[in-house]
């Protein structure tokens, strides 16, 4: 796969993405009143980029179950709607 141009909105987007990363963290644990593994995926024109707080085989794993999912046509019920 050849390498994407990196933007400048790419490098700006880079730089804060700990920092994005801890506040999600935080707020998730305090709705969930525990640690809550999370990755965020941004794309621009340039390429795409992740921050997680899980191990990276968590995160292929979740990606996976969520592909399979997407692939067999389930809908995206949000839990709180499920009965």
């Amino acid at each position: 796969m050849a390498e994407a141009k990196i933007t400048a909105a790419d490098r700006k987007i880079s730089k804060e993405m700990q920092s994005v990363a801890h506040a999600i963290a935080e707020t998730l644990a305090s709705i969930a009143d525990q640690r809550v593994n999370f990755s965020l995926f941004v794309w621009t024109e340039g390429r795409t980029q992740y921050v997680s707080n899980a191990l990276r085989p968590d995160v292929v794993k979740a990606l996976e179950e969520t592909m399979a999912r997407w692939r067999e046509g389930q809908p995206d019920t949000p839990p709180h709607k499920v009965q």
